[in-house]
């Protein structure tokens, strides 16, 4: 197992002293859509709309906000395909039988399911668009991450979660792949979800690495930097009653973490996104305090700025490539 877990630890002991909140509003320069176009492509996330949840997508200055699904089906942890045309998505039943890996076009239209029985979540493209690779539940005992053709064919285990017993999760969780496409992370959870950490695999299913330890509580959402040298993931998820959720950064290879948002005291929390097509901005979720919202913010958590109002409900944010 990987021998980074003191450090790391220190290093998470060190965060949660820190005093430091971030401002919600006006602390910074406000993101403007024209300062680099490779940071205008559209920021697509998941909300709650009377008891359904929809996708939406806004532009990173906070303007067109659209929703582009609607029920009676829900859509959520939407994922944009390399090239912006296409949306990767987990689409749950009218009545809840079923959770289907499905795409649509940019605009909604098109929806396709891929997966049409069973369960299957947390869909992903990888970075040439050939494949996809998502959350499958193949019955009580029978979790893992799947890799198949972006048509729905030729399906592939690459995971089998070892703490999966009669439904209890154990689940590995939220599939992304790397820059390069050779490494596919993903979030895997013990046994009533006591537990959870980044793990990575090969995309043939060789090669399990953990990249953090168990003490981190990382969420399942979490993004590769467009360079590959870099992943956003939240800690301590999920939070406690005096505790906050905060996002952060490590290397590829699961060291060097790097704090982006600080806060504490379990009022106020920040969730991973995305990042941006250039790698200079990160959507992100904050909860908490009526101020619960997409934002924009630097990888240094200046210019943090609210583009998009959100209810209680979870939210999956993908930032897609620029326009």
């Amino acid at each position: 197992m990987p021998r980074r877990d003191s450090t790391l630890s220190t290093v998470v002991q060190a965060l949660v002293a820190l005093g430091g909140v971030l401002a919600l509003a006006g602390a910074s320069p406000a993101f403007s859509v024209g300062e680099d176009r490779a940071s205008n492509g559209l920021i697509l996330y998941s909300k709650k709309v009377g008891a359904n949840v929809q996708l939406f997508t806004v532009r990173a200055d906070g303007i067109g906000r659209t929703q582009i699904t609607r029920g009676p089906a829900q859509a959520g942890r939407g994922e944009w395909s390399p090239d912006g045309r296409l949306v990767v998505f987990e689409r749950i039943a009218a009545d809840k039988s079923r959770t289907a890996v499905a795409t649509m076009n940019a605009d909604g239209s098109g929806i396709r399911e891929l997966t049409p029985a069973g369960q299957q979540a947390d869909p992903s493209f990888t970075p040439d668009g050939q494949w996809v690779v998502f959350t499958r539940d193949g019955g009580p005992s029978d979790n893992g991450i799947w890799i198949m053709k972006a048509d729905g064919s030729d399906p592939r285990r690459l995971t089998r979660n070892p703490f999966m017993r009669s439904g209890a999760c154990g689940c590995d969780e939220d599939a992304t792949v790397s820059p390069d496409g050779k490494r596919v992370t993903f979030v895997r959870y013990t046994a009533g979800e006591r537990q959870h950490a980044l793990f990575s695999v090969g995309l043939d299913g060789g090669g399990l690495k953990r990249l953090t330890p168990y003490a981190l509580a990382v969420d399942a959402e979490h993004d590769w930097s467009p360079d590959g040298k870099r992943i956003v993931l939240t800690m301590h998820a999920p939070p406690g009653t005096v505790r906050s959720a905060n996002v952060v950064t490590i290397r590829a290879d699961g060291s060097d973490l790097r704090a982006v948002t600080w806060f504490k005291g379990g009022t106020l929390h920040a969730w991973a996104g995305s990042y941006s097509p250039d790698a200079r901005w990160l959507a992100v979720r904050i909860q908490g305090g009526g101020k619960d919202g997409v934002y924009v913010v630097r990888l240094d958590g200046t210019g943090l700025r609210r583009i998009a109002t959100l209810g209680p409900a979870p939210s999956a944010i993908d930032w897609g490539p620029a326009g």
